[in-house]
């Protein structure tokens, strides 16, 4: 019989609003209404797109198949949405830089801006500690920026070396909004695998049931990413006894009701 939540003790912390939260947007090209250059962002946060539009940049190029969710509320915002083509995974950076290379712009990068992880060592990790009053034997996060899991493994790893961090990736095949497999040569310079112990896998089907299966029967209306990492987190206490394992729910459940991942 398949664990619920509380019985295989998994704690859901809802990521901070300082977080590099992973969404759907590959690349925003972001053009100030009075300036000829752009600002080029292809993190995968659609928050820090949300940000961008609220300060009054223009134009954001958004990755091809991206949810009318995230599209009005960039409308909403006087934003204009421009779809890019999805290539691959890589391809929407290589893009931005060559832009950057043109003298068009420059990358907010996500990727490589060491705030993304420093603000997990500081607020997520120390808060998942206090929570569980030190008691955490394992920590699940999905992997879009890899700012999450890098900055709370940093924190956790430091109060007890013991405590195992586990990265989730979708399987191959399998598209998930807010969690990647990155190919080597993309892989984001703020990644540091050395406190990774373990990456597992979930496919879409099992990441789009357990979306409808927490707000079915644990009232937690989460995203794709987060019902993966969730996914993942169960599969863990299956196989392990007296743990106490924390996911991030990193993402929310009506940014995907276009989708139809949710019942009508």
């Amino acid at each position: 019989m398949t664990p619920r939540l509380p019985a295989a003790r998994c704690a859901a912390i809802a990521g901070h609003a300082a977080s590099a939260a992973t969404r759907g947007m590959a690349l925003m090209e972001l053009v100030r209404p009075d300036e000829a250059a752009a600002s080029f962002e292809h993190a995968l946060s659609l928050k820090t797109g949300y940000v961008e539009a609220r300060l009054g940049l223009a134009k954001l190029a958004a990755e091809e198949g991206r949810f009318a969710e995230a599209e009005a509320r960039l409308r909403g915002l006087v934003a204009q949405p421009i779809e890019a083509d999805w290539i691959g995974d890589g391809s929407h950076m290589l893009y931005a830089e060559a832009l950057l290379l043109q003298g068009k712009g420059k990358v907010l990068d996500q990727f490589a801006n060491p705030d993304n992880p420093r603000i997990h060592v500081e607020t997520t990790g120390p808060e998942i500690w206090a929570d569980t009053k030190g008691k955490i034997t394992h920590f699940v996060s999905a992997m879009g920026t890899t700012g999450t899991i890098t900055g709370v493994s940093q924190y956790l790893k430091k109060k007890n070396p013991a405590i195992k961090i586990i990265g989730v990736q979708p399987t191959e095949g399998s598209r998930i909004p807010g969690i990647r497999k990155w190919p080597e040569a993309y892989l984001p310079k703020i990644y540091d695998p050395s406190h990774i112990d373990e990456l597992l896998y979930v496919s879409q089907e099992d990441a789009e049931e357990m979306c409808r299966q927490l707000a079915r029967e644990e009232g937690i209306f989460a995203g794709i990413s987060a019902a993966g990492a969730c996914w993942v987190a169960r599969e863990i206490a299956k196989r392990e006894k007296h743990a106490t394992i924390v996911f991030i729910v990193c993402d929310r459940g009506d940014r995907y009701l276009s989708t139809g991942v949710f019942p009508a």
